[in-house]
C-alpha cells in the first residue's frame, strides 16, 4: 500500500470514529431533554397541589387530580376530606424532597420524601398521567412511613 493510501485510510477512520463518537453523545440528548421537561412539568403539578393543600384550597387541589380520581370523589370537598383523613403527611407536611423520577410523554412517577407535623419521615410515590388536553394530572399517591433518617 502506498503512503497516500495509508494516510487516506487513517483520515477516513479518524473521521468515522469522530462521527460515531459525536452521534453516540448527541443521540440521547432529545430523550434526555424530553425527560427533563416531563420531570419539571410533573414536579410542578405535585408542588402546586401541595401548595393548595397547605392553603386549604380544596377546588384548586382537586383540579390537579386525574379525571378518574375526580369521578370517584365527585367534588372538591369529598376529595379534601379523604386527603385530610388518609394522607395527613401530604395535607400537612413540613418538608418535601423529590428523590427519583421515571416517565415518558404519557405517564410519570415521582418518589418523594416528606416529613409530617410529628417529624416522621414518609416516602410518597406519585403517579401522574397526561390527559386529553395535554396537561398532567395526579392519578395516584401512595404513602408509607419510611425507615431511616430525616431528610
Amino acid at each position: 500500500m502506498s503512503t497516500n493510501a495509508i494516510n487516506w485510510a487513517r483520515r477516513v477512520t479518524t473521521w468515522f470514529a469522530l462521527w460515531i463518537g459525536v452521534w453516540a453523545i448527541a443521540a440521547p440528548l432529545p430523550a434526555l431533554a424530553a425527560e427533563s421537561g416531563e420531570r419539571a412539568a410533573t414536579q410542578a403539578i405535585i408542588e402546586a397541589q401541595l401548595a393548595a393543600f397547605s392553603q386549604d384550597e380544596s377546588a384548586k387541589a382537586f383540579s390537579y387530580a386525574s379525571p378518574d380520581i375526580q369521578r370517584v370523589f365527585e367534588n372538591a370537598e369529598n376529595f379534601m376530606q379523604m386527603v385530610k383523613s388518609n394522607y395527613r403527611v401530604v395535607y400537612r407536611h413540613t418538608q418535601v424532597k423529590f428523590l427519583t423520577f421515571q416517565g415518558n410523554e404519557l405517564f410519570a412517577q415521582h418518589t418523594v420524601q416528606m416529613v409530617d407535623e410529628n417529624n416522621s419521615l414518609w416516602t410518597v410515590l406519585y403517579t401522574l398521567e397526561k390527559v386529553k388536553d395535554g396537561s398532567w394530572r395526579i392519578s395516584s399517591c401512595q404513602t408509607s412511613k419510611a425507615q431511616g433518617d430525616l431528610i
